[in-house]
């Protein structure tokens, strides 16, 4: 059970929400696992526009080697905003990922926003890839590189995402870790505002307490 009161500071119509949701696991054989989450949601606005929805989220993983596995999953999911509404978040996506001290990893998915209110529904299709190499207990490296393909509606305009990112991980003791960082994101589309190059350097100090 789950209950959420949403109280915005603004004029904007609160929201009451309530939810049942069940999980389960269920070992196929040593090698298949499913796991599954479902439930419904109930949305009472303050304004009268209520929204009533399943939710759910699951996949399949199948392991096809001792350091590799294969993963298909779908979710959908309801959140609420007070500039957007009542927005269901609906994705599918299949992975696969091999290896151990040199690990890989690629996944495709789709991914649909649907803004109830607005009668908007906005698409994306992407692919991501990664390579993972760790030489000892201390080290990582990581790169990775995805591309996604977004459409909007109500006019169908276009934007492609193409994105980069670089890591190096250090374990200094047991409990403390530092990570030096590189992103890179570039973005064209029809929309003004879709059009940007960031780059992002980041020093990261992780410490367990």
């Amino acid at each position: 059970m789950e209950y959420v009161a949403d109280r915005p500071e603004q004029e904007e119509p609160d929201n009451n929400q309530a939810a049942v949701i069940a999980s389960a696991i269920y070992t196929v054989d040593p090698r298949t696992k499913i796991d599954a989450t479902a439930g419904y949601r109930w949305i009472k606005f303050s304004g009268g526009q209520d929204h009533n929805e399943a939710v759910y989220n699951g996949g399949v993983t199948y392991q096809f080697a001792e350091n590799g596995q294969v993963e298909a999953r779908a979710s959908q999911l309801v959140n609420t905003s007070p500039t957007q509404g009542v927005v269901e978040n609906a994705e599918q996506k299949a992975a696969v990922s091999y290896g151990k001290v040199l690990s890989v990893y690629g996944a495709v998915y789709h991914r649909r926003d649907n803004y109830i209110e607005i009668g908007q529904t906005d698409r994306a299709f992407g692919v991501t890839a990664a390579l993972r190499y760790t030489p000892d207990s201390r080290t990582a490296f990581a790169i990775s590189g995805r591309y996604e393909k977004d459409r909007y509606q109500p006019q169908d305009d276009e934007r492609n995402v193409y994105g980069a990112s670089a890591r190096m991980d250090y374990k200094l003791t047991e409990k403390a870790t530092v990570s030096l960082t590189y992103d890179y994101n570039r973005s064209t589309g029809q929309i003004d505002t879709d059009n940007y190059t960031d780059n992002i350097v980041g020093l990261e100090l992780r410490v367990q307490l």
